[in-house]
């Protein structure tokens, strides 16, 4: 699945194409963590169980990209930008520890990766926005690493199959009278976007 979204640099408008992915029952969680420690990987691999919806992921994207857009990046690279975004709190360490893949509990893996729209010349960039059809130019980027789990067609579904609500709830301090007047995605969200305040 991909998103397209729009930033500025040196006031030229630019798009980044953020393309997800969600594997489950992953075997070799332990050697892309090591990858990721060693920098080789360009992708935030997040644990999916607290990733409510892909409009969480939307509302995250959008604060990286205006991050990136003020040059005032919080972090060392987009991928943990958006990992940042994604958690409660200020703490870059503990959003990496609470949202990545170090755990070892993790048994799945969302992938998020930004490609710069330049990288798929062959497309016109309004054709990508939102679409699974154009995507095999996209994946088959080429990648120094191969996530051996069963990848996910219908990653909506599939995330509603895997969130684990109690961890949610103490993640993101959501208390039941908030259920009471909005969804869990709303408290979720609310969460992630007031921590600057």
């Amino acid at each position: 699945m991909n998103f397209n979204f729009n930033y500025l640099e040196n006031g030229i408008k630019k798009q980044k194409i953020l393309r997800i992915k969600l594997f489950l029952n992953v075997k070799n969680k332990e050697e892309l963590f090591q990858k990721i420690k060693a920098n080789e990987i360009d992708s935030a691999f997040l644990n999916p169980v607290y990733i409510v919806s892909l409009f969480q992921i939307q509302v995250a994207c959008h604060n990286v990209m205006n991050s990136l857009s003020n040059n005032h990046l919080k972090t060392k690279n987009l991928h943990t930008e958006l990992i940042y975004y994604l958690y409660p709190g200020k703490s870059v360490k503990k959003a990496l520890e609470d949202l990545g893949i170090g755990s070892n509990n993790v048994q799945h893996i969302l992938e998020c990766k930004f490609i710069d729209s330049n990288e798929n010349s062959n497309q016109n960039s309004n054709e990508i926005e939102n679409s699974n059809e154009n995507s095999n130019e996209i994946e088959n980027l080429n990648e120094n690493y191969l996530i051996q789990g069963e990848e996910q067609k219908n990653i909506v579904q599939s995330l509603n199959q895997i969130i684990d609500l109690p961890k949610i709830k103490k993640l993101y301090k959501i208390n039941e009278k908030e259920l009471l007047i909005g969804s869990l995605e709303d408290a979720v969200v609310l969460a992630m976007s007031t921590k600057e305040f």
